[in-house]
């Protein structure tokens, strides 16, 4: 779990980020309750987009059905809690940043991939109306990931999604 308790009240006092830094390598990610307490950054996160895309253009999304299989918890997918959460986020993030939910007209549709056991992943996924080209994607994995308590779930995934969102519509640089 953890090595030198001493390092852990250092980072949390100083708040000097090479400690920091320095306690949050030597603690195991799964130990939530030690890496959220010194606040070490666990979600990694990578974006593609198609750089040919006026995304100026884009104004309103819908949802594209959820197929099977598309978390991996036992529950019912479109009864599944996670799922929820996911659209919910995307849903006010989106709204935040002035793109509204249109599913009879819309400019592009949404997708997403969720894994939500013990090291989790979430992908979006944003193709034109046709669904016949990626526009954009974005993927969190998170190595630290409370499982088991529904409230702190649910944070997670808000965070996630908010911190995938940051990034769209794009900046010039990566591409698909």
């Amino acid at each position: 779990m953890f090595r030198s308790p001493w390092l852990l009240a250092l980072a949390i006092i100083t708040g000097c980020t090479s400690t920091q830094d320095r306690f949050c390598s030597m603690i195991d990610p799964d130990s939530y309750v030690l890496v959220s307490l010194a606040g070490c950054e666990t979600l990694q996160l990578s974006f593609d987009f198609e750089t040919d895309t006026d995304f100026s253009a884009l104004d309103a999304y819908a949802w594209m059905p959820v197929p099977a299989g598309t978390l991996d918890d036992s529950e019912a997918q479109g009864d599944s809690p996670a799922r929820a959460w996911i659209t919910d986020a995307v849903d006010a993030e989106l709204a935040r940043k002035g793109y509204r939910l249109d599913r009879d007209a819309p400019d592009f549709l949404i997708s997403f991939e969720a894994s939500l056991d013990r090291q989790s992943t979430l992908s979006l996924r944003f193709m034109l109306a046709d669904g016949q080209r990626l526009l954009w994607r974005g993927t969190a994995h998170d190595k630290a990931y409370p499982a088991r308590n529904p409230a702190a779930e649910e944070k997670r995934i808000q965070t996630a999604v908010g911190r995938l969102l940051e990034q769209f519509p794009p900046q010039s640089g990566s591409n698909l």
